[in-house]
Parts: structure tokens; sequence; C-alpha cells
């Protein structure tokens, strides 16, 4: 039933959010063993004699870049978790999530379903990310009747490119593939550099010649 896929979901989100939570401890708990270890070793030099003012300043400037990447990390930069907290269970950052799935196999009588799971999505980073940080989206219709008999169909399209990223601009060049059965019409090819959060909209008009179902992605980033 609805109820049981409902239930068998959420222990799954729950426990993938707990395993989050325990890898991001951990990673915290590590930085802070590294930098108890880099104090005590501080304090060992302080008690064998007078250091250098170089030396003196050497050693603030590492804790001070320490502190300042363990505060960006467990508080955000804008609100304050304790990585043990409930807040802390699922990074603001990131996203885990399921996407459940169901098909009919050969039989009409037989039901296939499965899920997959995508753990640490990035939704905003800062300045770096593990995948593109570009997001490519596209306006268009998507089912059009049209009679081919008078002529090829023109379908309009919106594209638009925006960058994940809030406080890093992205230098890009865009081209589109070459295809026999569609023909383009628009921006071949360009380069840009967008700002953090910043987005490039622009006009595509896509000429089909004969009836089908098509996959408009020919992009190139």
């Amino acid at each position: 039933s609805s109820n049981e896929v409902d239930l068998a979901t959420s222990s799954v989100a729950d426990f993938i959010c707990l395993e989050n939570a325990h890898d991001q401890f951990n990673s915290s708990l590590e930085r802070r063993k590294e930098q108890m270890a880099r104090m005590e070793a501080e304090q060992e030099k302080e008690n064998q004699g007078p250091r250098s003012i170089a030396e003196i300043r050497r050693a603030k400037s590492q804790l001070s870049s320490t502190s300042d990447d363990n505060d960006e990390y467990v508080h955000g930069k804008q609100a304050i978790c304790h990585p043990t907290s409930r807040a802390f269970l699922c990074s603001p950052q990131e996203l885990n999530i399921i996407c459940s799935w169901k098909t009919v196999g050969e039989h009409a009588n037989d039901i296939i379903e499965g899920q997959h799971h995508l753990r640490q999505l990035a939704v905003r980073p800062q300045r770096k990310s593990k995948s593109s940080p570009l997001l490519i989206g596209a306006k268009y219709d998507p089912c059009v009747n049209h009679d081919f008999s008078t002529g090829p169909l023109h379908l309009d399209m919106v594209l638009s490119i925006r960058n994940r990223l809030v406080h890093a601009a992205v230098d890009f060049e865009f081209s589109l593939q070459s295809r026999q059965d569609i023909t383009f019409v628009g921006p071949e090819s360009f380069r840009k550099c967008i700002d953090g959060g910043e987005e490039v909209v622009f006009p595509m008009e896509a000429i089909i010649f004969e009836s089908g179902m098509y996959n408009l992605q020919s992009v190139k980033l």
C-alpha cells in the first residue's frame, strides 16, 4: 500500500540523514584533534625556550585559519549548530534524495519497483562544487500537434544557464551539437563569464521535419 511505501521511504531517509551526520561529526572531531595536537606542539616549544617573533606570528596564523575553517563548517556562517545537534543531521547545503520508481514488466501483471539514492547533492555551494556549477534549463511546449504536410515544425524555446555558486564567478563556453534530425536556430557558440547566482537567458528555435519523439538535449559546456 501507499502507507507502507511512505513508511519504508521515510526509514531510508532517516538512515541517510543519520549516516550523513555521523560522517560530518567524524570530520569535525578529526579537525578538532588536529587543532589540539598543534596547540600542544606549540606549548611544548614555548616550554623549551624563547621563540622568535616570526615563529609566534606563524603559529597564531595557523591556529586562526584552522579555527575559521571549523567555524564555517560547523556554524555554516549563518547559524551555530553543534555537530551532535538535530539541526546538524542534514546539512543545509546538501540534499539526500530518494527516487522511488515503478514500471510494468513484460506482462501487465508484472510490476517492478525500485529506488535510487542520491547522496550529498550540493544545493547552493559557496565557492566550490564537486559537480558542475552550471544549471541548464529549457522552456518549450513538450507536446505539439502539427501537420507536416504544410512544412516543418518551428518550435520556440528559451534556454537558461545559471551559476549555482553563490560567491564565485564561472567562465564557460557554450556550443550546440550538430544533428541531422533537428535544426537549431540561435547562438551556436559563445564564451561568457557569469557571477555567482546570476543567470543567462536567450531564445532558441528548433526546426523539426517529421513527427516523433525527440530529445532536445544538444548543449555542450
